[in-house]
C-alpha cells in the first residue's frame, strides 16, 4: 500500500486495532466490517506489524486498581557510570514494567506495582538495595487520562475514557477461573481468526465462557480492552516526553483536564510534590522528533495555561513490558 488512499487506510487500522478488538469469537472480522475491509486483510495486517517488529503484543490490558494492584511512579538521581548497574537492579523486580534513562535530574525513571498493601515494603526493598540513591516516590493523586493510542488519520477524535482517580476504583471481585484467564490473556495471544478460540483451548474450556468471562470483567473496569500494543519507536514515534509543571494544586484539576484534551498526550496525572523534584502535573507526548515535542509541549503548555515547565526526553530504555498480575513473582 503506497498511495495515500491506501496510507490512510493503514493508519485507520493500526488506530483501531489500539483501541480495542470487540470481544466476540470473530473480533477482526467485525472490525473490518467498521473499516470496510476483509476479515483477512486486517489479520494479514496485524500479522505483519509483528513480522515487522512494530507490534509487541496482541492481548488484554487491565486496570491495577481494579485487580487490587497499587502503582507509583519513581526517579533516582543515578551517576552516569552506575546507571546500567541500577537500572539492572530495578528491570529486575517484576512489579516494574517501565524502566527509562531521561535528561535532567533524575536520570533513572521506573514505574512499581504491587498487590494492595506491598508498595511500601517493594519500595523500601528497592530503596535499599539502590542505596546511598535516593529513591524518590511519586504516586499519583488524580489521573485525567491514560490513553496510549497512536492515531494520525485525517479524522482522529480522542475517545478515551475519563479514568477513575486515583485511589478511588472499586477492587473487581473475582469469580473461580478469572485469575486463570487473566494471566493468559495478559500475554500474547496469538494473531488468528479466532483468537479467543485459542484461549479457550488453553483453558479447556468453550469459547463461549471466554468471552462471557472477559465482558464480565470488561464491565467490571477490570478490563480496559483487548488490543494490539505498539512498539511506539518502530512507527516513527522516537522523541518521548515526560512533561512536568509546577502547578498550585487547587489549579490542577482545571489545568489537567486541559492537558487531557490534547490528542498529543496519552498520559496526565497529578502527582504528590517531593521537595527534590517539585513538580506535580504531569503529562507523556510522543513525537517524530525533538523538535515536533517541543512544538507540542509549548502547544499544550499554551491551551492549559501553564508556564515554566520542562521536558523530560528519554534517552535510553532499559526495560518496557506489561505487567503481570497474579503470577508468582508478583505473589499473586
Amino acid at each position: 500500500m503506497t498511495d495515500n488512499t491506501n496510507d490512510e487506510l493503514n493508519k485507520e487500522i493500526l488506530a483501531a486495532l489500539q483501541r480495542g478488538l470487540p470481544i466476540e469469537p470473530h473480533p477482526f472480522k467485525s472490525l473490518a466490517a467498521d473499516i470496510g475491509i476483509s476479515e483477512d486483510e486486517v489479520v494479514a495486517f496485524t500479522q505483519q506489524l509483528f513480522t515487522d517488529g512494530k507490534a509487541r503484543r496482541c492481548g488484554a490490558v487491565f486496570d491495577s486498581a481494579a485487580l487490587g494492584y497499587q502503582g507509583t511512579l519513581c526517579g533516582v538521581a543515578v551517576p552516569e557510570d552506575e546507571l546500567e548497574r541500577c537500572a539492572a537492579i530495578v528491570s529486575e523486580h517484576p512489579g516494574v514494567t517501565h524502566c527509562y534513562e531521561r535528561e535532567h535530574m533524575p536520570n533513572m525513571w521506573f514505574t512499581m506495582t504491587a498487590l494492595n498493601g506491598q508498595l511500601e515494603d517493594e519500595l523500601a526493598k528497592m530503596s535499599e538495595k539502590l542505596t546511598p540513591y535516593e529513591v524518590l516516590n511519586l504516586p499519583a493523586i488524580k489521573k485525567f487520562k491514560i490513553q496510549v493510542v497512536f492515531d494520525t488519520t485525517k479524522n482522529a477524535k480522542d475517545t478515551s475514557p475519563a479514568p477513575a482517580p486515583a485511589g478511588t476504583a472499586d477492587v473487581c471481585t473475582l469469580q473461580p477461573g478469572d485469575k486463570e484467564l487473566i494471566r493468559l490473556v495478559q500475554g500474547n495471544i496469538p494473531v488468528s481468526r479466532e483468537p479467543f478460540a485459542w484461549v479457550a483451548s488453553q483453558l479447556e474450556c468453550d469459547i463461549d465462557e471466554v468471552i462471557s468471562s472477559l465482558q464480565r470483567l470488561k464491565a467490571a473496569k477490570a478490563l480496559k480492552r483487548v488490543c494490539v500494543i505498539l512498539r511506539h519507536r518502530k512507527i516513527g514515534y522516537v522523541a518521548n516526553g515526560m512533561c512536568t509543571w509546577k502547578v498550585d494544586t487547587n489549579d490542577a484539576q482545571r489545568a489537567g483536564d486541559l492537558l487531557a484534551e490534547c490528542r498529543e498526550v496519552t498520559h496526565c496525572y497529578e502527582r504528590e510534590f517531593y521537595p527534590a523534584f517539585p513538580y506535580n502535573l504531569f503529562a507523556m507526548i510522543h513525537s517524530a522528533s525533538r523538535e515536533d515535542a517541543m512544538q507540542v509541549f509549548e502547544k499544550i503548555s499554551k491551551h492549559a495555561g501553564l508556564e515554566g515547565g520542562h521536558v523530560l526526553f528519554s534517552t535510553r530504555e532499559f526495560k518496557k513490558a506489561s505487567m503481570a498480575y497474579f503470577s508468582e513473582q508478583t505473589k499473586g
